[in-house]
């Protein structure tokens, strides 16, 4: 258990680092370009589109999130991977919920601290502002291990929820860049996301029946 315990706290501390980098880079980049234009009481609309339109910080941040609940549940010993879901669980609500909540307050800010007709069209406009929070929700509440299912497979390839959950920002980038429609190109990637998640928590859920 002591040989194991470097591992498991060198996971953690990756894990928490992983959790971090969607703000760390996105508020990074925000104040790269917000100065590039000069700094001003209100962000202007075009710093906040470009952040909230860039497929690369979406799949980064998605990437990272992925991976950040990988490392803490595979860094640890198989007796403590169920309670690391379920702090995987919690931590991924509170990411969404702050990305969602720092998205409406940038937003306020570059309407002039104002609720207007705009306000919904800018938000709209800014899908992955929208969609990154809704997919780590969605992910969350797939994890959740305090959700009872009857689901018992008898037999899951090793790393499939890895694959899945690794390769859906990669599925995500490579039907982007094939100019494919937005919804066909988003609901494949949430279903491979979706997918994983379900694999991994039933793959932890099974083992510590």
């Amino acid at each position: 258990m002591l040989v194991n315990l470097p591992k498991m706290e060198s996971a953690e501390n990756l894990s928490f680092l992983l959790y971090l980098m969607p703000i760390v880079m996105t508020a990074g980049y925000t104040l790269v370009l917000w100065a590039s234009k000069g700094l001003t009481l209100n962000i202007p609309l075009d710093v906040y589109l470009s952040i909230t339109k860039n497929p690369y910080l979406f799949l980064v941040g998605l990437t990272s999130v992925s991976l950040a609940v990988l490392v803490d549940v595979y860094g640890s010993s198989k007796e403590k991977r169920y309670s690391k879901l379920q702090e995987n669980h919690r931590q991924i609500q509170i990411l969404a919920t702050i990305c969602l909540i720092s998205v409406v307050f940038c937003l306020w800010n570059v309407i002039g601290f104002s609720i207007n007709s705009k306000f919904i069209q800018i938000l709209l406009e800014g899908k992955y502002s929208l969609l990154f929070p809704l997919l780590l929700f969605i992910q969350s509440l797939l994890i959740n291990p305090n959700l009872e299912t009857k689901i018992k497979p008898k037999s899951l390839i090793e790393n499939l929820s890895i694959i899945l959950i690794l390769g859906s920002p990669i599925i995500l980038y490579i039907l982007w860049r094939f100019s494919l429609s937005w919804v066909v190109t988003v609901s494949i990637a949430m279903l491979c996301l979706v997918a994983g998640s379900l694999f991994l928590f039933l793959r932890v859920l099974n083992k510590n029946k």
